[in-house]
């Protein structure tokens, strides 16, 4: 019994400890490209060499981030087009001609314009249902409330919606990306994947799966009776506080027995002589003794 417990409380820990790291790789995931001013510098989708198309915004190498194309210096993004969130990744959109461009991007300019904004935007549905999913989750985890299993019930739903989002709006930008790098690099021309980008939104997914056993485990041990109070109601749960028996008083005890035996004596049968006193026909002798009673 001491092992169960101890295995559900490691499993809660971890399950707050996946939960906390899930939602912080998909906000990871939602900001990249949002800043060149901190680590976000270093996330994006996809990079190629702009200078070989003369409609980019920038010759040098640009890479594609969730809010603008942005130039390379090194490792990072330096200088962005106008941030604008769900930004598309279409070069025959983005640029101001298709010279070069592989034909693929022409023809199917569409497909990677709203594919890669319907990908973001479906991750960022995910993330929002994940952080919702917090709310019943804390409650269940330091809560007495009677409304557990409601509380359990809205969990799974809201972390069920969130793992469907997350892993269609995912699928979808690796769609369109990895089928973009590819057609770059049938034209001849360099092309690669953001690698932080790429991690931490599989890893996001991975654990959004992984993370389905330890919750279970946790709801489970959070699911357990335990004591409650209802504002609104002075009953108790009788588990916790046995009902109260009154100790009966020795004394007042046998005074009320005593009572009850002298309601239950049987008076003498009344004679002649008795009824005569009582009708005070007959003459009662008198006894010194008689005096001292008044």
């Amino acid at each position: 019994m001491a092992k169960l417990n101890i295995l559900r409380v490691f499993s809660a820990f971890l399950a707050k400890l996946f939960l906390l790291g899930t939602t912080l790789l998909l906000f990871l995931n939602i900001l990249t490209g949002a800043t060149t001013s901190s680590i976000l510098k270093h996330f994006y989708w996809i990079e190629t060499e702009c200078s070989n198309f003369p409609g980019a915004p920038y010759d040098t190498k640009c890479r594609w981030t969730n809010y603008g194309i942005c130039s390379v210096d090194g490792s990072a993004s330096t200088t962005c087009t106008k941030n604008q969130a769900a930004h598309a990744f279409s070069p025959a959109k983005n640029f101001d001609n298709t010279q070069n461009l592989p034909e693929n991007f022409i023809d199917h300019q569409n497909y990677y314009y709203y594919t890669s904004r319907i990908g973001w935007a479906f991750t960022l549905i995910g993330l929002a249902f994940l952080v919702f999913s917090w709310v019943p989750f804390f409650i269940m985890a330091i809560s007495k409330l009677r409304a557990k299993k409601s509380m359990k019930a809205v969990f799974w739903v809201l972390y069920a919606l969130a793992t469907v989002f997350s892993i269609i709006g995912i699928a979808l930008s690796t769609a369109a990306y990895s089928r973009g790098r590819n057609h770059f690099h049938d034209g001849g021309f360099p092309a690669r994947l953001g690698t932080n980008t790429w991690a931490v939104s599989w890893t996001a997914v991975f654990l959004l799966l992984f993370n389905i056993p330890f919750l279970l485990m946790a709801l489970a041990k959070w699911g357990l009776a335990a004591p409650y109070y209802n504002m609104f109601s002075r009953k108790a749960n009788p588990e916790n506080h046995p009902e109260i028996v009154d100790v009966e008083d020795p004394a007042a005890a046998n005074a009320t027995k005593s009572q009850a035996n002298y309601l239950s004596f049987t008076p003498v049968k009344e004679t002649k002589e008795v009824k005569e006193v009582s009708a005070g026909s007959a003459a009662v002798e008198h006894h010194d003794a008689d005096d001292t009673l008044y």
